[in-house]
């Protein structure tokens, strides 16, 4: 029997994988979420994040998110990074532990391109505010 995490990962496939980021992710504080942007328009729940990256899960709309520009806020506080470019590294439906679930969950990894000097400053703010370090 395999076991699972708290994110619904399964542990024994974790342990195969090579890490191949050249950042160490941390894990976000609830109410955190990126809005991909333009069309399609998806919003999702930031899972981890670091300089380099993050990884959100998120309910499809019916179609799948085409690299663009993301923005990243929180729900409870006056916090938003705007127009981060990205490209998508990963998007794959979430194996769920729960045999009953009838939602699809999608979890997509996004690598950041050219950020600006304000969205690397405001990144890192982020970072040390809104993750457990």
């Amino acid at each position: 029997m395999s076991s699972w995490d708290f994110n619904g990962e399964c542990m024994d496939r974790k342990e195969e994988y090579e890490e191949k980021r050249k950042h160490r992710r941390f894990p976000v504080c609830d109410g955190a979420f990126a809005v991909i942007i333009p069309k399609p328009c998806l919003i999702g729940q930031i899972l981890d994040i670091c300089m380099g990256g993050l990884c959100l899960q998120y309910l499809p709309n019916g179609s799948h998110p085409l690299s663009a520009h993301l923005d990243i806020f929180l729900s409870n506080q006056r916090f938003y990074i705007k127009g981060i470019p990205f490209k998508i590294i990963s998007d794959r439906l979430c194996e769920s532990q729960f045999s009953f679930s009838l939602l699809s969950v999608y979890r997509c990894g996004v690598q950041f391109l050219h950020l600006t000097d304000s969205q690397i400053i405001a990144l890192i703010r982020f970072i040390k505010t809104c993750t457990r370090l």
